[in-house]
């Protein structure tokens, strides 16, 4: 787990996950599932190669021609009207990679977590998708009124083997800013990104919300109680440690460190919906000339992470996921993740793949041994058609000897087996 310090007090973030023992319990499965719709499974995982299996630890889709879901609720609920909203995480593709969605979504109210579907209505999609040799491109789609508004410009997606880090900035002064590796793809204002939809009513300036009305929607459950067994000290002193023979005896010894083997994670108690909750305040509506609507990009409460795709082929691992309003943050986080251990990768990436190109010359070779055998057969001259023919016989008595004690072998097994359920 990285920790940084955040850039001033009043900075948060809703959502960070570096799959440390223990991940589990922060992601969930939808408990409705669309008939038809069959869900592939994830595992934690930093592939096949990495630079540091810690930081590169990811969610690693395992089945091929599935559907994913999976999502993580906020600490709590992000209200980006008047917030920076930053949207950051990591993507490595398979080598064999071929129709696969790599983009994430965040949600809120009214869509229900249990029932988190490709058809659940979203705020924000972002990430790469690709899909054969045309389709690689990087999604930024944004929700409004019950239509989705894309940008006006394709932005292409890695489609090699290394990880990428993408980040979405959306700027409580209409900015928007996309990186793909810590590198400025975008950065245009909101209504040049978008064909946002203009309004003839706006809310009411002069409108105050009452002193004594509660928009607070979900609040700490105060009768949530650590568990008496939770283990939340992460390192504790070495019970095997001693104090060396020669340790001067006039200074205090103190055992080392370790990690705790026990060590659960941080308990933090959970949200529940506030009894007193009125809902959204609204100010009175006023007509206006058609403006773009300046709420456009911007929510009243994002509360979850979904990950919504479909992948033909398995292995993509998608991890380091942040989502926060402090830029700074951000950009550390993804410095420490990613960009540091950036050249190590790709060091990994060229051992393995040369070992992969030799071990399929390897099986190549294997395969092709009694094909040459008999092009080495067909090249002889008609002189020598009688000791060719014979020649040809003998391989093929000597392959079906072969299936023969193969098939003997298996019975044999088989037989074993059965005697020793019995």
């Amino acid at each position: 787990m990285f920790v940084f310090l955040l850039s001033n007090c009043f900075s948060r973030v809703y959502l960070e996950e570096h799959f440390d023992p223990g991940w589990e319990k922060n992601w969930s499965r939808p408990e409705k599932v669309k008939r038809g719709v069959l869900l592939g499974k994830f595992r934690s995982s930093a592939g096949t190669y990495y630079a540091d299996e810690i930081k590169q630890r990811g969610l690693e889709t395992m089945d091929a021609h599935r559907y994913y879901l999976f999502y993580s609720n906020f600490t709590e609920p992000f209200d980006t009207r008047d917030k920076d909203l930053i949207i950051q995480y990591t993507v490595r593709l398979d080598m064999y990679i071929d129709c696969a969605g790599a983009y994430i979504k965040l949600l809120g109210p009214p869509n229900k977590q249990v029932e988190f579907s490709n058809e659940s209505q979203y705020s924000i999609m972002f990430g790469p998708d690709i899909c054969g040799a045309n389709l690689h491109q990087t999604k930024v789609a944004i929700g409004y009124n019950d239509s989705y508004y894309t940008i006006k410009d394709n932005l292409n997606a890695n489609k090699d083997h290394l990880t990428h880090g993408y980040t979405l900035i959306i700027r409580k002064n209409n900015t928007v800013e996309v990186k793909i590796d810590g590198e400025t793809k975008i950065s245009e204002k909101l209504q040049d990104l978008f064909d946002i939809p203009k309004v003839t009513t706006i809310p009411d300036p002069n409108s105050v919300k009452p002193a004594d009305w509660d928009d607070i929607e979900y609040i700490i459950d105060e009768n949530d109680k650590k568990p008496a067994d939770w283990v939340d000290d992460e390192f504790i002193e070495d019970p095997d440690a001693f104090r060396p023979p020669s340790f001067d005896d006039s200074m205090e010894w103190v055992p080392p460190m370790i990690k705790n083997p026990d060590y659960i994670g941080e308990w933090k108690p959970r949200f529940i919906p506030n009894p007193n909750f009125k809902g959204f305040w609204t100010p009175k509506m006023i007509e206006v000339e058609p403006t773009p609507d300046p709420q456009f990009g911007h929510f009243q409460s994002l509360t979850f992470l979904g990950i919504d795709v479909f992948q033909s082929c398995p292995g993509t691992i998608l991890g380091n996921f942040l989502v926060t309003d402090d830029e700074e943050y951000a950009k550390k986080a993804l410095k420490e993740a990613f960009l540091s251990i950036r050249s190590d990768e790709i060091e990994s990436f060229d051992i393995h793949s040369d070992a992969t190109k030799r071990e399929k010359v390897r099986e190549s070779k294997y395969n092709e041994k009694d094909y040459d055998v008999f092009q080495k057969l067909d090249a002889m001259s008609s002189d020598d058609e009688v000791l060719k023919a014979k020649k040809m016989d003998a391989l093929k008595a000597k392959k079906e000897s072969e299936k023969i004690k193969e098939k003997k072998l298996k019975k044999k097994e088989a037989k074993h087996d059965y005697m020793n359920e019995l």
